[in-house]
């Protein structure tokens, strides 16, 4: 089972390049298989992150700015200066950002979890796909594959890609993930303190320096 939901994981991310392909993935082939209330893990490639309330900038024209005010329910009017409609934008944007793909998965009953932007080392699948790039690369010593073979022997190295190999690839992001928490409390200490000293020299110089002139001042 593992091996099949990561065939097709891997071959989604091969032949998908853009949000309609993705969501039609993820309608006809993802939400039917995984068991009930299933967590599924997105990261933040584009196609995975289309808006589905996208909150405008101040470089949106004055008629998409009055568009998004009509949709999203609240009042104004075309007489109003651009500057006053994207004061109402900022006014009433939502607090967090809403992904297409994610309401959609929630609707179908399961839990979706987002991994930090910019962190690709806390996502197992990193770990699956060095292990098939590995594999492939030892099979393609004169790299003079055809596309045909290629396939061929990436469909063969992904089913080498076992449920053990998961339980690793996930312990080893949770241990990752542990040592960044720990750094991060280590940092936030270490400037606490830094803070501190930094303040209290700054009290003491600031008394030495009104003890030393009231000491002139009395002279």
């Amino acid at each position: 089972m593992v091996q099949s939901y990561f065939l097709r994981l891997v071959l989604h991310q091969v032949i998908i390049t853009n949000s309609v392909n993705f969501e039609k993935w993820a309608t006809d082939m993802l939400i039917p298989n995984p068991p009930q209330t299933s967590v599924v893990v997105m990261d933040n490639a584009p196609y995975h992150s289309v808006q589905d309330n996208k909150v405008l900038t101040k470089s949106s024209t004055k008629s998409v700015m009055l568009e998004w005010l009509t949709k999203n329910n609240f009042e104004a009017s075309l007489t109003m200066r651009k500057d006053q409609l994207f004061y109402l934008v900022q006014l009433h944007k939502p607090t967090e950002k809403s992904f297409k793909i994610d309401e959609f998965i929630r609707s179908q009953g399961h839990i979706v979890v987002r991994l930090p932007p910019y962190m690709c080392d806390l996502n197992p699948i990193e770990l699956a796909w060095a292990k098939v790039k590995r594999i492939v690369r030892h099979h393609n010593v004169t790299s003079d594959f055809s596309l045909k073979r290629l396939k061929e022997v990436t469909e063969l190295v992904l089913s080498q890609v076992t449920e053990e190999d998961w339980r690793g690839f996930d312990d080893h992001v949770i241990i990752l993930d542990e040592n960044y928490w720990q750094r991060d409390g280590l940092m936030e200490d270490t400037i606490d303190r830094f803070v501190i000293e930094v303040s209290d020299g700054e009290d003491s110089d600031t008394d030495s320096t009104k003890s030393a002139i009231s000491e002139s001042d009395a002279a």
